[in-house]
C-alpha cells in the first residue's frame, strides 16, 4: 500500500526555532540601539507544533527504500539505524543509547504485560531489547524523557519483530564486542550506533529521500509511524503503550485516527478507474 504524498514544507516545530533566532537577533540590535523599536514575533502554538499527520508517517515499502539508498551510499550505521527506529519505535537519543549488553535473544520473561499482549496477537519476533536510558550529545547516560533518574523501574521492553533488523544488530553487537575484547571498558559503554550524531545524519537521511524521489521526513517521524501502524493494525492500546512508553490514551486516538486516514486514502486511490458495483438493497 503506498500514498502518493503532497510536497514537503517546513514543520511548525522549525519554523518556532527560526522564530526564536530571529527575536533573539532583534534583541541583540535593540540592545545596541541599532534598531529603536523592539518588536517580536509570535510563535506558533502547541496545538500546531504537536499537529501530526499522515505525511508524518513513513511507510513500510519507503522504509525499505531508505534503508537500501542508506546502504548504497556506504552509511551503514545509519541504514540500520533508520531500520531500527522504525520497527522500535524510539526517539533519536533514546536509540543512540542501546549497548552490546542491551540486546538479548529468546522470549521476553512471560511475566511481563508487553510480552503477554504480544502473545495475544500471535506477533514473531526474534530478540529484544532493554534499554534504561538515553544519550546526550556527549554520549553521557540521561534518564528518558520525563523521567528523573535512570531506573530499572522506567526501563523499556522492545521486542525486534523484523528478521533483517535482528541480524543487522546482532553484527553491530559482535563489531563493539571485538572492539572490547575484554578491556576494563564498560560494557554499557560500548554502543551499537556509536558515531552517529544528529547534523551529519539528518543530512544524509535527507540525500536518502531526496534520492529515493520521497519527502523528508525526520528521524522523529519514525516514532509516529511506529505508534500509527502499531495502534492500527493491533487496536491494542495496552500493548503500543507498553511498546513506546506512551502515558496518554488522546496521544494513542490521535495516531489510530492517522491510520485510519491512511487506510481510508489508499482505498480511495484504489477506487479509480474500477468498475462501480455498488447495489441498492431492499
Amino acid at each position: 500500500m503506498r500514498v502518493i504524498r503532497s510536497s514537503n514544507i517546513i514543520s511548525y516545530s522549525s519554523k518556532n526555532h527560526a522564530i526564536k533566532s530571529l527575536n533573539t537577533f532583534l534583541a541583540h540590535l535593540y540592545s545596541k540601539k541599532i534598531i529603536h523599536r523592539l518588536t517580536k514575533c509570535e510563535s506558533f502554538g502547541s496545538h500546531l507544533v504537536n499537529k501530526r499527520t499522515i505525511d508524518d508517517v513513513v511507510h513500510p515499502d519507503e522504509m525499505e527504500l531508505i534503508y537500501k539508498s542508506l546502504m548504497e551510499r556506504g552509511h551503514k550505521k545509519e541504514a540500520i539505524f533508520f531500520r531500527y527506529l522504525f520497527f522500535s519505535g524510539m526517539r533519536f537519543s533514546e536509540g543512540l543509547a542501546i549497548s552490546m549488553v542491551d540486546l538479548y535473544q529468546g522470549e521476553l520473561p512471560s511475566n511481563q504485560l508487553l510480552a503477554k499482549r504480544i502473545k495475544i496477537h500471535n506477533m514473531l519476533y526474534y530478540g529484544y531489547i532493554v534499554s534504561d536510558s538515553q544519550v546526550d550529545e556527549k554520549w553521557n547516560r540521561r534518564p528518558f524523557k520525563g523521567k528523573k533518574e535512570i531506573s530499572e523501574n522506567y526501563a523499556r521492553t522492545i521486542p525486534i519483530t523484523d528478521k533483517r533488523l535482528w541480524n543487522d544488530l546482532v553484527d553491530l553487537a559482535e563489531e563493539q564486542h571485538k572492539k572490547w575484547n575484554g578491556s576494563s571498558t564498560d560494557k554499557k559503554s560500548c554502543f551499537l550506533f556509536r558515531g552517529i550524531d544528529d547534523t551529519t545524519s539528518s543530512r544524509r537521511l535527507e540525500e536518502a529521500f531526496t534520492s529515493c524521489e520521497l519527502p523528508y521526513r525526520s528521524w522523529h517521524c519514525l516514532r509516529h509511524s511506529r505508534a500509527t501502524w502499531l495502534i492500527g493494525e493491533t487496536g491494542d492500546e495496552v500493548l503500543t503503550r507498553a511498546w513506546l512508553g506512551h502515558s496518554s490514551s488522546r496521544t494513542l486516538e490521535k495516531y489510530n485516527h492517522m491510520y485510519q486516514a491512511i487506510v481510508r486514502e489508499a482505498k480511495s486511490k484504489e477506487y479509480i478507474g474500477r468498475e462501480f458495483k455498488l447495489k441498492k438493497v431492499d
